[in-house]
């Protein structure tokens, strides 16, 4: 009896091993899965950054500058949407090259910034209309892998000098990257307004690149365009200055009481002369300014005012 016990046993224990075997590979398997990618070198080359194509379905696709363009709900994997992918292969090379230049390198990011609006408008936004302001998810995301592409991705076996060198790099491209795509933004809906057939596709409803500009809440102007205006804004506030003086009277101290009463009809002529809408792109700091200007020279005419006889 005893004998046949043992040989039972054994039995039982030789019928049993394949099952823990299967067990074993499928952890062993599950843990190949799961395993990170290789640590990216100081310089590394673009890493590819791919995902296995989705089997959900699809809107029907369309075509934007040699992008396949498809709608997708805002909250989505990036790998999901047609077409982010083969952006992303197109954007890491550039970014390689961004990355070693960011420093006062508007135009190597430039070809970037094409490339990423590219990608924004293959997102959609909580509203179903494409992404341009970059907002949802998918397009955070897509940023966030193509910096960690090329050799940004801080790893925990990173000393403490190279998770700082990373993420200040990481940073400043980031940066650099949205300050290179505002005037790509601006120039490719202002470029819809030719395009009426693109516009009506991409932005269904809208008829001319100001409304999308005001439904996105974006400033219709490059910053050159707004730097352009606030040089021509100082240029006309120091001429309608001059234009109140004549040679030789630098302050209102200098100016005799003969000239007085002509002095305040050319200050008059000058502001009638400003475009308030010229004063629409300021900064906050610079309205701040002129607020206060504008208020110590209404408190100096009132006294002006005061002082004329009855």
């Amino acid at each position: 009896m005893a004998e046949k016990k043992t040989t039972t046993r054994k039995s039982a224990a030789t019928n049993a091993a394949p099952i823990k075997k299967a067990a074993s590979s499928r952890t062993t398997a599950a843990k190949k899965a799961a395993a990170p990618a290789k640590k990216a070198a100081a310089s590394p080359p673009a890493a590819p950054v791919k995902k296995a194509a989705s089997k959900k379905a699809t809107a029907p696709a369309r075509v934007l500058t040699g992008v396949v363009v498809e709608r997708k709900e805002a909250s989505v994997d990036w790998h999901d949407v047609n077409g982010a992918q083969d952006a992303m292969d197109r954007a890491l090379p550039l970014a390689l090259v961004a990355r070693d230049n960011y420093t006062g390198m508007a135009r190597s990011m430039a070809p970037l910034a094409e490339v990423a609006f590219d990608a924004a408008l293959l997102f959609t936004n909580s509203d179903g209309m494409p992404d341009i302001r970059r907002d949802s998810f998918a397009a955070r995301q897509w940023t966030a892998d193509l910096l960690d592409g090329v050799g940004l991705k801080v790893e925990d076996s990173d000393d403490l000098d190279e998770k700082v060198r990373k993420e200040s790099v990481r940073k400043k491209l980031s940066q650099a990257l949205r300050e290179a795509m505002s005037p790509v933004r601006v120039l490719r809906i202002r470029a819809l307004d030719d395009d009426p057939e693109q516009m009506a596709e991409l932005f269904p409803g809208f008829s001319a690149a100001a409304d999308i500009f005001k439904h996105y809440d974006i400033l219709p102007k490059t910053q050159a365009e707004i730097r352009a205006e606030n040089y021509q804004r100082r240029a006309l506030l120091q001429q309608a200055g001059a234009a109140a003086l004549e040679e030789g009277e630098s302050t209102a101290k200098t100016i005799s009481p003969e000239r007085s009463a002509e002095v305040v009809r050319r200050v008059r002529k000058s502001v009638a002369a400003l475009v308030p809408s010229s004063f629409g792109a300021v900064t906050h700091d610079e309205a701040v300014e002129l607020r206060k200007e504008i208020k110590e020279a209404r408190a100096a005419l009132l006294k002006i005012e005061k002082a004329l006889p009855q």
